[in-house]
């Protein structure tokens, strides 16, 4: 399932109206129907750009139409939300 226009929306609405963390991935699972949404700590990542930040996640594209998945900044090509817990400063 590619995101578009309204699952985008869902996404920015839900980043506004929680506080982020499970509360967020619990909703995004629940209104995006479809869509994989899985957690991880922003360090597992590396350095790659996040589609949508908010103080507590940072949404990252997730492509998993292949064997392995893969960090997509094309929300056409996106099957999946990875959710970062940025690190603690």
């Amino acid at each position: 399932m590619a995101l578009g226009n309204r699952e985008i929306s869902i996404i920015e609405d839900l980043l506004e109206a929680t506080e982020g963390g499970q509360e967020l991935a619990n909703r995004l699972r629940q209104d995006l129907q479809g869509v994989m949404v899985t957690t991880c700590d922003e360090q597992d990542i590396d350095n790659a750009t996040p589609f949508r930040s908010h103080p507590s996640v940072r949404i990252h594209l997730v492509d998993g139409s292949n064997h392995c998945w893969n960090l997509t900044s094309d929300p056409s090509a996106a099957t999946g939300l990875l959710l970062a817990r940025p690190r603690k400063r």
